[in-house]
């Protein structure tokens, strides 16, 4: 079960046409793109593919087309978080049906909710379909206690994993200590992947792979392979290419999809750097920056 939840799984951007839509086809390219690149699994609908400024039905619509564009090449997984427990319990049921590998689960957003509340949340929806959950541990930016993560752990068999992504590198060993081989801990936040890594981290699920798709999987199987060599050219590689587009990307929240939409644009992966609003077009200054790290980088030649 837990194999599968291994290696990069790249959390895809979602595409938009021209009129702000869903696009079909440049989601079909970027999947082609990422799984020629080397990527292990496709992460669908997280923080990066803008899934809280979709409805129900466009989650459920896109899930459908990269479940069967993927066609089982890679594992697929869908982050199904809501605020509410049933609408999360329903949209995990649908990435289930139509043939999801696991499923992300955000605690429970907006309101601040209690500890039982939470530890419910996860283990309802765990205990309503049979593939895995992975807990998004800083999802809507709420960090889960470690004491309450093994709570959650303990509460249904199927939850399997855990994205880490507060900056707290040490709660990937802590976590193995307490559970060992029962989970796959995951790093979730670019700017510290080599720092997880070094800490046991066992899968990547970054938004930067939707540009560096092949840097990424290389950095992942050198950390694994624990082998000084090896290591050492992926920490070059993501001091001098990875890094670079991660600071200028992430270094502002509200822009850092459309960095890597408008790097897609660039590289002739998808159509547009449209995003959702209340997001907004990225500003010329931080443009112009980017094209500059992209062109030093060597990204876009």
């Amino acid at each position: 079960m837990n194999e599968k939840l291994k290696g990069n799984h790249c959390l895809i951007v979602t595409p938009f046409d021209s009129s702000g839509d869903v696009d079909e086809a440049s989601t079909k390219k970027l999947i082609d793109f990422l799984i020629s690149q080397g990527v292990h699994g496709i992460l669908g609908l997280g923080t990066t593919g803008e899934f809280f400024l979709l409805s129900s039905a466009e989650r459920e619509r896109f899930m459908k087309i990269v479940v069967e564009h993927v066609n089982r090449r890679v594992p697929v997984g869908f982050c199904c978080g809501h605020s509410g427990t049933d609408p999360a319990i329903k949209l995990s049921q649908i990435a289930e049906k139509l043939g999801a590998d696991y499923v992300m689960i955000t605690p429970p957003y907006y309101f601040v909710t209690s500890r039982d509340g939470i530890k419910e949340h996860f283990k309802a929806i765990a205990q309503s379909i049979h593939i895995p959950v992975m807990v998004y541990d800083g999802g809507g930016n709420i960090e889960i206690p470690l004491d309450l993560l093994s709570e959650i752990i303990k509460s249904s068999d199927n939850i399997t994993s855990i994205k880490i992504s507060v900056p707290s590198p040490l709660k990937v060993k802590q976590i193995y200590e307490i559970f060992g081989e029962k989970v796959v801990v995951i790093c979730g936040m670019d700017a510290l992947t080599l720092l997880m890594l070094s800490n046991g981290a066992q899968g990547l699920t970054l938004g930067v792979a939707n540009v560096l798709p092949k840097e990424i999987s290389f950095i992942y199987k050198a950390y694994q392979e624990k082998k000084d060599e090896g290591i050492n050219k992926a920490n070059k590689l993501f001091h001098e290419k990875v890094l670079p587009l991660v600071n200028i990307a992430l270094g502002v929240r509200t822009e850092y999809i459309q960095c890597f939409k408008y790097t897609l644009v660039k590289l002739g992966i998808i159509k547009t750097d449209i995003v959702r609003k209340p997001f907004l077009p990225m500003d010329k200054v931080r443009q112009a920056m980017l094209e500059i790290i992209l062109r030093d980088t060597g990204i876009v030649k």
